[in-house]
């Protein structure tokens, strides 16, 4: 929860920290500013990447999934 307090930030990477709960995704999309988020071993599905994808629509978000 403390991440959804950042408002202003522009630019994420997560790495590690394997099945980042579905609140955690929830989170993350509340952060409209960014411009750049990178998952790296979060666990995060195709879905998951999705719905961050359509939710931060200015965003590059990309991951070590499979469309990488």
């Amino acid at each position: 929860k403390e991440i959804a307090t950042l408002k202003g930030l522009e630019r994420l990477t997560l790495s590690g920290g394997a099945g980042l709960a579905a609140a955690g995704w929830k989170e993350l999309a509340a952060l409209t500013n960014l411009q750049e988020l990178k998952l790296r071993g979060t666990g995060a599905t195709a879905a998951d990447v999705a719905a961050l994808r359509a939710a931060l629509p200015a965003a590059a978000v990309t991951w070590d999934g499979k469309d990488q």
